[in-house]
């Protein structure tokens, strides 16, 4: 957009190269817009980003997304949304590593125990793992000594097997 000023004058005789400026009331309606379009082309596709989002992970690598998108400032002065191809090639990135410190050492549960006894009543424990969760190889099994200043989680359960056989021996009975 181009501006200019634009105001209500007025020349006091034919010859004279002097103008008076009146107010704007004096002057016909409407008055001249003091804006002017300019540059009344197309602007080529350009591409728009939007913020990052979060990250997938708090810690030992994640990810982050952002939408892009490809835009076209019209010479009216709407924008057009269009496919990416009729934007430059080489986009902006739309995802980025995030969260890249280690993660620290945490005690994961797995199955549980087998049952104490072999017949009759007895407990299982929830069996307990200290991992520590890697960048790129998942979890990874780690020292348990590196989980020591957190709690183990303790559970148990009861379980019950089939009945124990009797430890006398058996007799006949006559009757």
């Amino acid at each position: 957009m181009m501006t200019r000023t634009v105001a209500c004058t007025h020349r006091p005789s034919r010859d004279s190269n002097r103008t008076e400026v009146l107010r704007d009331e004096d002057c016909q309606s409407p008055k001249p817009s003091p804006v002017q379009a300019c540059n009344r082309f197309d602007c080529p596709p350009m591409w728009e980003t939007r913020d990052w989002g979060q990250c997938s992970q708090s810690c030992g690598g994640g990810f982050q997304r952002r939408q892009v998108l490809c835009k076209q400032r019209l010479a009216d002065g709407s924008i057009l949304e269009l496919p990416d191809t009729f934007c430059p090639s080489k986009g902006p990135a739309n995802q980025q590593p995030c969260a890249k410190q280690e993660c620290p050492p945490q005690w994961v549960t797995t199955d549980w125990s087998q049952c104490s006894v072999t017949c009759g009543n007895g407990i299982q424990r929830l069996q307990a793992v200290c991992r520590r969760q890697g960048e790129e190889r998942g979890h990874v099994i780690v020292d348990p000594d590196n989980c020591s200043l957190m709690a183990r989680p303790t559970k148990i359960r009861p379980c019950s097997l089939r009945l124990c056989e009797s430890k006398r021996p058996s007799v006949w009975l006559y009757f």
